[in-house]
């Protein structure tokens, strides 16, 4: 018996194999038991939850409670749609009028004059600047433009 200890002492890896082998055979016997062991019997089906029950009934209690749809109210409820759509149309119908009526005062107020091309600067061919109205210009397109915490100063090149 010690020879066979010392044996597998220095052969560790034969004493791997060894075990290998015994639990292998051992799982084997094992599985064939598992096989004859009864199959669960099914599930009975399972009873309704509390909850359910009472979204049922609750169901059942709301639908008991309307009032039986007639057709005499249904058509009140058409008809009741109905002259809402056409309140909605006559009060388009008087804003368009009040609108149109607006633009024949502003029309009738200020006659509009065509512009003719020898009157009108932007027409105008022949322009001159000199140095001062380049500056004026200049000047006035700083302050009519947008104010400078506006401008995206990344692009202009400037950097903080």
């Amino acid at each position: 018996m010690e020879v066979l200890i010392d044996f597998f002492i220095r052969n560790p890896w034969l004493l791997i194999i060894v075990i290998g082998i015994v639990t292998s055979l051992s799982g084997k016997k094992k599985k064939p038991e598992q096989e004859q062991t009864p199959n669960r019997p099914a599930r009975p089906q399972q009873r309704p939850t509390v909850r359910e029950v009472y979204r049922q009934a609750m169901q059942e209690m709301t639908e008991a409670s309307k009032p039986p749809v007639d057709e005499a109210s249904m058509l009140m409820e058409e008809e009741l749609a109905r002259n809402q759509e056409h309140k909605a149309e006559l009060e388009r119908a008087k804003l368009y009028q009040k609108k149109q009526k607006q633009l024949e005062r502003i029309k009738a107020a200020k006659p509009v004059l065509p512009i003719e091309d020898n009157s009108s600067p932007i027409y105008n061919t022949n322009l001159q600047f000199d140095q001062q109205r380049l500056v004026d210009g200049i000047i006035m397109s700083e302050v009519l433009g947008p104010p400078r915490a506006r401008k995206n100063m990344y692009r202009s090149g400037v950097r903080r």
